[in-house]
């Protein structure tokens, strides 16, 4: 069996070990790649893709583990892996509804669908001067385009966001009600299975942001059954296979909200805190999702 992983860099290849370690003991063939290495080839009445060398054909499933900025050649790969029934994952790369990798339009879908979710507003640096008197600060505002809490700042007044927004090379940004609180909780979901969660803390007092791979600190954390369920119907509706669903406790609302759905999450530090081999069951999930030999 043959599970081909689709990567933007190789500057994290060492991130990958794991999975080629557990491929090795199941007897896949992984082959991490960068989309670089793609060739497509368009002759009359067909097309033919290749991976370095080798055809997309004789891969058992497709595995996109990052996307961003490869939208175009992503998608001819997906449509050309339906068409050969290929299976591909996450689920969303089946195109059977709209979708963008954007912190923006996630939050479409789970405002849609009537998820807990923080009251925010998506709109151009442009028409900022208009929105104003609607902001109540302290305030986050995000990149839409950003993850691991890159481009996520929080500003206190008026003075902080629009020199933000002054020397900013991006348009369009994320503004959201900020929340104070002692952390944030990541449930980690493989299939339609919350798999393990962790509570993040930050260890820095002027640090408002609590992802590990900025120095914050996790420990097990065991939340509620709604928690679970809403998670769950998050990554079902973006139709995310592998996924990292983050919450924060509003302590005015008493509530449990969505701060964001991370598709295909890194976990080193979950790995830490919880134990869980996460290459081996994302492994086993692409394994058992795959066209068979």
């Amino acid at each position: 069996m043959k599970i081909l992983f689709l990567i933007k860099s190789i500057q994290d290849q060492a991130h990958y070990n794991p999975f080629y370690k557990e491929a090795s003991a199941m007897g896949v063939s992984l082959d991490v790649r960068l989309y670089h290495e793609i060739c497509i080839k368009y002759v009359s009445n067909r097309q033919e893709i290749l991976v370095g060398d080798t055809p997309l054909s004789e891969y058992n499933l497709v595995f996109f583990y990052t996307v961003f900025n490869f939208e175009e050649i992503q998608i001819i790969i997906s449509q050309y892996c339906l068409k050969n029934k290929i299976p591909v994952v996450d689920r969303v790369f089946q195109h059977d509804q709209p979708w963008i990798d954007r912190k923006s339009f996630e939050y479409a879908i789970l405002s849609q669908n009537k998820l807990p979710i923080i009251d925010s507003y998506f709109f151009s640096k442009k028409r900022w001067q208009l929105m104003v008197d609607k902001i109540d600060f302290p305030i986050v505002v995000k990149e839409t385009d950003e993850s691991q809490g890159r481009g996520v700042y929080l500003c206190q007044n008026v003075s902080e966001v629009s020199k933000l927004l002054k020397n900013s090379s991006k348009d369009f940004f994320i503004f959201q009600k900020y929340i104070k609180t002692n952390g944030d909780i990541r449930l980690f979901i493989i299939g339609k299975k919350v798999i393990g969660s962790i509570k993040r803390q930050s260890k820095n007092a002027k640090e408002f942001r609590n992802n590990i791979s900025l120095g914050g600190r996790g420990t097990l954390f065991e939340p509620q059954k709604t928690v679970k369920e809403d998670a769950l119907k998050a990554a079902s509706l973006l139709q995310y296979d592998i996924s990292g669903v983050d919450f924060i406790y509003d302590e005015v609302n008493r509530a449990w909200k969505i701060l964001e759905v991370n598709r295909a999450p890194q976990f080193d530090g979950f790995m830490k805190v919880t134990g869980i081999n996460i290459p081996k069951l994302i492994l086993d999930y692409l394994k058992k999702s795959a066209r068979p030999d």
